[in-house]
């Protein structure tokens, strides 16, 4: 009997003794894999901060190269592979655009990753203009290490990131300001005529109840259009104002006011010149040339089919330029002081000239001087440089003709357009107004 009861109790030893082994295994088993899955999930945390420092940061390169779109996209998806790897940065790959693709995207592949950078890109409830602001997105696929153990084998992570240049002003940049205080149709737009501005507000100083008058089937679209005074339209006229003006609105100063007008000390004096000319030596027929800044003290004309080069800095001119016939004007880094005389560019001439983009005069193109009132005539049926502001503190500009002009400001005393002509404003201040070409922020 006792032997017996030896025996039993043994075999109850054994039984117990198996079954620890095996919880024991299990708790080891989880203890790895939570272990494990610690490790992963650390890795996924440091590799979601990782890209997301990498996504701040092509945001705010590529914020330097606005308002071009394209510069920012490329130097957004440039700094992006930097940071891949600072000594042998993959080359930024073109990728096919998904189903619904933004248009205004471009589509990466960078390394391993996906990338994307928009702009014009609006942040909804922030005012600033969709041409001042780039946004960029990133998306990583991670290969785990220990999950794979519960049949996870991939993680992808993303980031994205804003980032702007400079600020606007009053909620939304400026792009159009009006300043004749009393005028009559200070902003007059007839014809078939089209005023867009759709990242910024437009400004007519005048109180006069018709500062803003709008005829035939023209229209207006900006961010928000401030009247000091009124607006009127012909009775019967289909014409559209998006959205309605908003009248009897405070006067503001002008942003340029302080702007100082360039010194001729020091600089180069030219005579007027006409191209193309003849020549007392060969080549006989000068068609094509280089231009240098100083000051003009006759008129320049651009006629016939000539290419001109305008050299990067200011031009003084005491006579005006005159831009006709097929004549084409290029150059960048540069600014027309117009002393007096008229600023006419007409006919088939293409004027592919844009402004500094440092210094005082950074962002201004045409600077006419305070006492010039002479109008600014462009009535082009072909091209219009894309960027700069347009500055006529005491004349008009008026805009003709059957084209599309694109600027980044205009800051007149008084704007015509009209016929069919399509005046399409940036809303891209210069540097002189403290506004839209400042300080790169990153905004979410």
């Amino acid at each position: 009997m006792n032997i017996g009861s030896c025996s039993l109790k043994s075999n109850k030893s054994t039984k117990l003794s198996g079954q620890a082994m095996v919880i024991v295994a299990i708790a080891v088993i989880v203890l790895v894999i939570a272990a494990g899955m610690g490790v992963d999930l650390g890795y996924i945390y440091l590799s979601r901060n990782s890209l997301q420092n990498m996504t701040d940061a092509a945001a705010l390169a590529g914020a330097q190269g606005l308002p071009s779109s394209y510069d920012a996209r490329q130097a957004s998806a440039a700094c992006y592979a930097r940071n891949i790897s600072p000594a042998n940065p993959p080359i930024p790959q073109f990728a096919t655009p998904p189903a619904g693709a933004d248009p205004n995207a471009s589509y990466y592949t960078i390394g391993s990753d996906e990338f994307q950078a928009i702009t014009p890109y609006t942040i909804p409830g922030n005012q600033r203009p969709a041409s001042q602001i780039i946004k960029v997105k990133a998306r990583r696929q991670l290969h785990l290490f220990f999950m794979p153990l519960i049949n996870i084998r991939t993680f992808t992570v993303s980031a994205e990131a804003s980032s702007s240049k400079g600020a606007g002003s009053g909620g939304a940049g400026r792009g159009l300001i009006v300043l004749n205080p009393d005028a009559y149709r200070a902003l007059q737009i007839t014809g078939n005529a089209r005023v867009r501005v759709p990242n910024g507000s437009a400004i007519i100083q005048s109180d006069n109840s018709q500062a803003l008058y709008i005829d035939g089937s023209s229209e207006i679209h900006t961010r928000q259009t401030y009247i000091v005074g009124g607006w009127a339209k012909n009775k019967n006229a289909p014409v559209v104002l998006d959205p309605a003006p908003l009248t009897n609105q405070p006067p503001l100063s002008d942003p340029l006011a302080d702007l100082t007008a360039p010194s001729t000390q020091g600089l180069p004096v030219f005579s007027g010149i006409t191209i193309p000319y003849s020549s007392s030596a060969p080549p006989w027929w000068i068609n094509e040339l280089t231009l240098q800044p100083g000051v003009y003290t006759g008129k320049i004309i651009l006629q016939g089919d000539c290419r001109v080069t305008f050299a990067p800095g200011v031009y003084i001119l005491q006579n005006g330029i005159t831009i006709t016939a097929s004549a084409q004007a290029f150059g960048s880094g540069v600014m027309f002081y117009n002393a007096g005389g008229v600023f006419d560019s007409s006919g088939n001439s293409r004027f592919y000239v844009t402004p500094p983009t440092s210094g005082l005069y950074e962002g201004m193109l045409v600077f006419q001087a305070r006492n010039n009132t002479s109008e600014m005539l462009i009535r082009n049926s072909t091209g219009w440089s894309e960027h700069g502001t347009i500055y006529l503190p005491s004349a008009t500009l008026s805009a003709t003709g059957d084209v599309q002009y694109t600027m980044d400001m205009v800051i007149a005393n008084k704007v015509n357009v009209r016929n069919s002509c399509s005046l399409n404003i940036n809303a891209v201040e210069p540097g002189a107004t403290g506004g839209a070409t400042g300080g790169i922020t990153l905004e979410e």
